[in-house]
């Protein structure tokens, strides 16, 4: 039940900072994905950042730690499949979770500078 607070309080703050042109949509347990059209890499770490401190302090229960709210980002290359698309978020995902969660990571295309 503590799990489905913060999963429901994560899908109000995902509505509140998101625009009337995005889309957000949970994709599965504990994942959601936001598509920031004509927005950049930089546009989705900027959202990322006002969702994690509108979470900040939320915790899953009295005996758990605090949420952590973890981002992979990607931005549409030409030529892109949406499976590729995603393939590359989830990386950056698996990335932030990896380099100790609570962070965004965005996947770089070879010879893309930061």
């Amino acid at each position: 039940l503590a799990g489905d607070r913060v999963l429901a309080q994560a899908a109000d703050r995902l509505r509140e900072a998101v625009r009337s042109v995005d889309v957000a949509a949970r994709i599965g347990g504990d994942e959601f994905a936001v598509i920031l059209p004509e927005s950049g890499a930089d546009d989705a770490d900027q959202l990322y950042r006002r969702v994690q401190s509108s979470m900040r302090g939320t915790s899953l229960g009295p005996a758990e730690d605090r949420l952590r709210l973890s981002a992979g980002i990607a931005e549409l290359q030409h030529g892109d499949t949406a499976a590729g698309l995603f393939e590359r978020a989830d990386g950056a995902l698996y990335r932030a979770k990896d380099l100790g969660k609570d962070r965004a990571d965005v996947s770089r295309i070879a010879g893309q500078s930061s």
